[in-house]
């Protein structure tokens, strides 16, 4: 195992960033210009009331919490890139650990987690289109799952996965390897190879955009979005 710049320990390998990011700082959201924090407030809220509506698409939710967790982690890390700050924001001590008690003590995060936790790992669709494996005709995604990986389709978050599943060795259900699988539903919808043409990416959907609503139950007020 090894320590990031942060502090925090990340198990996986396959989840260690290769560059020494630096660690995010959550009161800068509370010194944040009045108009940003309300922007970034306005958008998450405006996504709760399309989640909890029940009338909407679950993709148009799901891209207001992420445009709302984009603009804080951006603001706490004072990073730029997506791929640095959730790097930074994964191998940080004190938001993992505020994740792992509100999974412990919160049912709806519990649920919510363990839900999109059951799809794991996320593929590329752009690696399934070029592969040729989007149409399989599967209903259960476990079956999906291998059907994919014995395809050879690799490209997937949590990285990891696919070795847990070869080794029949359990995945964790930590703030990293979740936080990696919201990062890729979000790169395939916003990159345009993600639709909702099946009830599968529905499901999918569905379950990152409960999740990742959850991040209000991580309870520091340093660093929750609704200061």
């Amino acid at each position: 195992m090894s320590k990031s710049s942060s502090g925090a320990t990340v198990g996986c390998a396959e989840l260690r960033s290769q560059q020494d990011l630096p660690s995010p700082e959550y009161e800068r959201f509370a010194r944040l210009h009045p108009d940003g924090r309300r922007l970034i407030k306005g958008w998450f809220a405006r996504a709760s009331r399309l989640h909890d509506s029940g009338h909407s698409s679950p993709l148009e939710a799901f891209i207001y919490v992420w445009i709302s967790f984009n603009g804080w982690a951006s603001c706490v890390t004072q990073l730029d890139f997506d791929r640095q700050w959730v790097n930074s924001l994964a191998a940080d001590h004190e938001i993992s650990a505020e994740f792992s008690r509100a999974v412990a003590s919160h049912v709806e995060v519990s649920q919510a987690a363990r839900l999109f936790a059951s799809y794991w790992p996320i593929f590329e669709v752009r690696h399934l289109r070029r592969r040729g494996l989007l149409w399989h005709g599967f209903s259960d995604r476990a079956a999906t799952i291998r059907y994919f990986i014995d395809n050879g389709a690799t490209e997937c978050e949590p990285k990891c996965r696919v070795r847990h599943l070869t080794e029949g060795s359990p995945i964790p259900l930590d703030w990293p390897h979740t936080l990696s699988a919201l990062y890729r539903v979000r790169c395939n919808l916003f990159h345009g190879e993600k639709s909702l043409q099946s009830e599968d990416d529905k499901n999918i959907v569905s379950a990152a955009l409960t999740c990742s609503s959850t991040c209000d139950h991580l309870t520091s007020s340093s660093y929750r979005m609704n200061l």
